[in-house]
């Protein structure tokens, strides 16, 4: 599997928003991503011949980032796309002047917390109780956390495929 990276255009957003509904129903409304095409948003994808491994979903106020979503098929997890995803929207970034990404995450996401960390994201706090447990019983914790686009940049990237 190889990956070419590129950012999103307006023929993109039916197959994120499909993958987005299939594996993580944060944020998938099409009109939602459409938005983020624009200079208030950057949606960047990884595809295999035609095929869509995941993406990275961001919005932009003044000289921060927010990733509001990244999603990988099954079929790409475990090998580096996530990464890969991560270190071309800071690229893509770069260009707008953007200078921190931020982010927030479930508690219990084991393997979205190891990926940040990995990344050098660091935990700038936390949101008791703000989200729903898992089966509708209890809450959890949001893990808020941030990193500096240039340390972004120099994430080490493992190759996907």
């Amino acid at each position: 599997m190889t990956a070419y990276l590129r950012e999103a255009s307006a023929a993109d957003i039916a197959p994120v928003a499909m993958l987005d509904r299939r594996l993580s129903p944060v944020f998938s409304d099409e009109l939602a991503y459409r938005r983020l095409l624009g200079s208030k948003g950057l949606l960047v994808i990884a595809e295999d011949g035609g095929d869509l491994l995941g993406f990275a979903a961001l919005s932009l106020v003044l000289d921060e980032a927010s990733l509001l979503n990244l999603v990988v098929a099954e079929a790409a997890r475990r090998r580096g796309c996530a990464t890969k995803l991560l270190s071309y929207a800071a690229t893509r970034l770069a260009a707008r002047n953007v200078r921190r990404v931020l982010l927030e995450v479930r508690e219990s996401n084991s393997a979205a917390l190891a990926l940040y960390k990995g990344c050098g994201f660091n935990e700038d706090g936390r949101r008791l109780a703000y989200y729903s447990g898992a089966g509708g019983g209890g809450r959890e914790a949001a893990i808020l956390m941030s990193q500096s686009l240039s340390a972004l940049q120099e994430a080490p990237a493992r190759p996907v495929g």
